[in-house]
C-alpha cells in the first residue's frame, strides 16, 4: 500500500463542497506513477462524482502522455506501457481502443514560431479531457497549497502546447512577462522525480488568482491560470 500525503480537511469535496459519498483522491492522478509508486503522493477528498465519475479521463489523460512523441522517450513513461496496453485489452475498454485507433493521423508539426516541420503520425488529443484532468489537478493542489477550496465563481483556464501555438507574439509576450516568468522564478514542488513537480504564484491582493505550471515526465507542460468565471467564458468567445 502506497503512502500518501493526506490534506487535512473538514470532511467535504474539495472540488463542490459536497458532504456526501466522500473518498480521497489524488491529484494529480495516481495511474501516472508507476508501480511501485512512490510515498508522498498528494490526496484530498473528493465526492463519488469527482472521484470514481474521472477515471476515465485520467486513463486517456495516462495513455496520450505517455504514448506521446517526446514523452514516449522518458523512462518513467515508459514503466507505464504495460498497464496501458493491458488495460486496452479490458472487455470494458474496448471504447477507448477503438477510440485510440481512430485517433492516429497525419499530423502537421509546427514550431512555436510558426514553421511547418513536416508530417508526422499522431494522435488527435481530446483536449477537453486532458483539461479537465488538469482542472481537477488544480484544485487540488490549490487546496494543498492554500487549504481552502477555490472559491465559487472561479474557473481554471488551461493552455498547453496546441492552444499556444496558434496565439499572437503580442500574446504570448504578454504571457511570459505577467505569468511565465514569475512561475520560472519559483521553486518546484517535487512529488516524484521524472514523473511530477509544479510551481505555481498567488496574487498577494486577490489569493484566489493564480497561475500553475504542471510539468509531467520532465518534458510536457501544462499551464493553468485561476480566474473568474466570467473572464474564462470571455477568453473562450
Amino acid at each position: 500500500m502506497t503512502q500518501a500525503t493526506m490534506i487535512k480537511t473538514d470532511d467535504f469535496c474539495v472540488y463542490c463542497g459536497s458532504q456526501e459519498e466522500l473518498d480521497w483522491d489524488h491529484v494529480p492522478p495516481e495511474c501516472i506513477f508507476p508501480k511501485p509508486r512512490p510515498a508522498g503522493l498528494i490526496k484530498v477528498r473528493a465526492c463519488r462524482t469527482h472521484n470514481g465519475g474521472a477515471s476515465k479521463d485520467d486513463e486517456h489523460f495516462r495513455m496520450m502522455l505517455c504514448l506521446s512523441e517526446g514523452i514516449g522517450d522518458s523512462p518513467e513513461a515508459q514503466k507505464n506501457w504495460a498497464p496501458i496496453f493491458r488495460s486496452l485489452r479490458r472487455p470494458q475498454a474496448q471504447g477507448m481502443k477503438k477510440s485510440l485507433l481512430e485517433s492516429i493521423r497525419p499530423v502537421q508539426a509546427m514550431s512555436w514560431g510558426g514553421i511547418h516541420l513536416g508530417t508526422t503520425m499522431g494522435f488527435k488529443v481530446d483536449l477537453a479531457r486532458i483539461n479537465r484532468v488538469i482542472e481537477r489537478t488544480v484544485r487540488g493542489l490549490y487546496f494543498k497549497e492554500m487549504n481552502r477550496r477555490l472559491p465559487e465563481g472561479w474557473n481554471v483556464f488551461v493552455q498547453c502546447d496546441e492552444t499556444l501555438i496558434h496565439e499572437s507574439p503580442a500574446v504570448l509576450e504578454e504571457l511570459r512577462q505577467t505569468t511565465l516568468l514569475p512561475l520560472a522564478a519559483q521553486q518546484p514542488r517535487i512529488i516524484a522525480p521524472g514523473i511530477f513537480f509544479y510551481k505555481y504564484v498567488v496574487d498577494e491582493n486577490m489569493p484566489a488568482a493564480s497561475a500553475w505550471a504542471l510539468t509531467f515526465y520532465d518534458t510536457r507542460s501544462f499551464l493553468a491560470i485561476t480566474v473568474p468565471k466570467d473572464v474564462v467564458s470571455h477568453s473562450r468567445s
